[in-house]
């Protein structure tokens, strides 16, 4: 049987989650002491938003992929480096913590940065030119990426 407040905490995770400042898990801790149900009840709920009407900001699409790496010239938006061999187009904010496939959040890079990178917020050379029409989405990088140095 479904807890009376699911309504509440579904409204909760969505706006959590469409906020970008917390993790999957601080979402699921928080949320779970807050309306006393289990962490897997949370994590229902963020992957129901997270397959329902997100994915299309979620995923990049092939012919997204192409601009990027014509954008940013097939270079590695961290480290410098030109390749078109082993480059990837990848999240600036990751699509594990909400990071959209939109130009300002996407960048080239090479496999090796990538790998080095995993979750964490990098700020990519080309940061001010990408974010330049999106001043909130940057502070956002600029705040997750203070974030990340920390740990």
């Amino acid at each position: 049987m479904a807890h009376k407040n699911i309504f509440e905490r579904q409204a909760m995770v969505k706006l959590l989650l469409e906020e970008g400042e917390l993790t999957e898990s601080e979402i699921k801790k928080q949320l779970s002491e807050e309306f006393n149900c289990s962490k897997s009840a949370i994590h229902a709920d963020i992957i129901y938003f997270r397959t329902r009407g997100l994915t299309e900001t979620i995923f990049q699409n092939k012919s997204m992929r192409k601009f990027i790496c014509e954008r940013d010239c097939y270079t590695c938006q961290y480290c410098g480096i030109t390749t078109n061999i082993n480059g990837i187009v990848e999240h600036i904010i990751p699509a594990y913590e909400r990071g959209v496939a939109k130009p300002y959040n996407l960048v080239y890079a090479c496999q090796k940065c990538n790998t080095l990178k995993r979750r964490q917020v990098w700020i990519p050379i080309n940061f001010e030119i990408i974010t330049k029409d999106n001043p909130e989405w940057k502070e956002k990088v600029l705040l997750r990426a203070v974030k990340d140095f920390r740990k």
